[in-house]
């Protein structure tokens, strides 16, 4: 089973990325709520710390998938 990435990939901040899933986390001490579809640039602090919740916008549909294995993998 692949490990989940410890280091967060490199975010274009010129690319606009969307998310996947909603969620919600602490950003500088501000609460930062998203849901599905909402659409930040990659300088974005919310998307900076949760990346793992974004994906370039125009992904595939398998991106969106492999992006949910990678977060809620199934144990062996």
């Amino acid at each position: 089973m692949p490990r989940a990435r410890k280091q967060p990939p490199e975010l274009d901040p010129h690319v606009v990325y969307v998310a996947w899933q909603s969620s919600a986390a602490l950003v500088d001490g501000v609460e930062a709520l998203f849901r599905e579809g909402d659409r930040l640039p990659g300088d974005h602090p919310t998307v900076r710390a949760t990346w793992w919740c974004w994906l370039p916008d125009g992904h595939s549909p398998a991106q969106t998938r492999s992006a949910t294995r990678c977060l809620y993998s199934q144990p062996d």
